[in-house]
């Protein structure tokens, strides 16, 4: 596995086009929220519905205790963003409980991982746990 250091050139342009595609990922993030705020603007009833379902979200995310899963669970892992970061590579998912889990690699870091040509990687992959499901 090669590290920014060690990727010279190569390296720097992997790195340099996820922060392109992170910012792009940023620009249109912040269209939406844009959109979303107009919206809320126009209608200052939904607006408060909206933020009630947004502090109930957040409540629930905080109070959810993950229990066991007794099934097979896919998770795909930016492979450079970890050789930056470091850590686990199943991010935790092994403490829940998961009986199966399977780690598919993706040459990419985070941000990059729903472009082009990422993103079709993982929709093979995932064709493939489908079709095997289907036999």
């Amino acid at each position: 596995m090669q590290t920014l250091q060690s990727g010279g050139i190569q390296g720097l342009g992997a790195y340099i086009g996820y922060y392109v595609n992170l910012w792009k990922y940023k620009l249109n993030e912040s269209k939406e929220a844009r959109k979303m705020n107009e919206i809320r603007s126009r209608y200052s009833e939904s607006s408060a519905v909206y933020d009630r379902v947004e502090r109930a979200n957040v409540a629930a995310s905080i109070a959810y205790e993950p229990e066991p899963y007794d099934g097979r669970v896919v998770m795909f892992l930016a492979s450079r963003q970890q050789m930056l970061e470091g850590g686990e590579t199943d991010h935790g998912w092994k403490k829940v409980g998961i009986k199966k889990l399977i780690v598919h690699s993706i040459d990419c870091f985070h941000g990059n991982i729903m472009f082009e040509p990422f993103v079709q990687q993982i929709a093979s992959i995932l064709n493939q746990y489908f079709k095997a499901e289907d036999q």
